[in-house]
């Protein structure tokens, strides 16, 4: 009796069975693939991330404006910490393929109030100033301070905070009114305040 049909027939189903071992095979390859997970940080809206020190589990990462992150399963300690802020740390835990957002709302530290005109970095030949107004931006980072002086009363300085000398220094001012190419270099909120008061001329 003739075998032939019978041994193609086995050949078949041999070549069949090698076809289903490859593709597992290959599967099985890009399944080796390292099992990671994604971490989002979300920080206060508006903050500079750019002087941002984040650390997982003491390893310390490079902060970015993209501050997603991807990292093996496991437990870490996440430390965040920012010049003239509080610092911020927690613990969590990730499964594989997990994507998980951590809401880092850092508190800015307590930054002296301004009640005298010797705190800021006046112009030199400015004597006798008095404080009458302080108005506070970011987190009280940043301030508008109307002052009267021996020459003129109600003149403004813009001063901001600066968390490495933990003094106030002046930015713009003192005076009444600024040009409108000066007020450009402000943040938009210290902006919209001296628009709104009359403090920008010439736009």
């Amino acid at each position: 009796m003739d075998q032939q049909p019978n041994n193609k027939r086995l050949l078949f189903i041999i070549g069949g069975i090698v076809l289903i071992l490859l593709f597992l095979g290959v599967g099985l390859l890009l399944s080796g693939k390292s099992p990671s997970a994604n971490v989002t940080i979300q920080y206060r809206a508006g903050l500079d991330t750019s002087n941002t020190k984040v650390r997982f589990n003491d390893m310390e990462v490079v902060s970015t404006k993209d501050t997603t992150y991807v990292l093996k399963p496991g437990s870490y300690e996440l430390k965040i910490s920012k010049p003239g802020y509080q610092d911020f740390s927690t613990n969590f835990t990730l499964e594989e393929s997990q994507v998980m957002l951590i809401n880092a709302q850092l508190e800015p530290t307590a930054e002296p109030a301004i009640v005298d005109a010797s705190q800021l970095s006046l112009y030199e030949g400015i004597t006798n100033a008095q404080v009458l107004d302080t108005q506070y931006f970011y987190d009280k980072t940043w301030a508008v301070v109307t002052l009267n002086t021996s020459d003129e009363t109600n003149t403004v300085v813009v001063a901001k905070f600066n968390a490495a000398t933990n003094a106030w220094e002046t930015i713009l001012g003192p005076g009444v009114a600024f040009n409108y190419e000066d007020a450009q270099q402000l943040p938009p909120q210290v902006q919209e305040f001296l628009f709104k008061n009359n403090r920008i001329a010439g736009e």
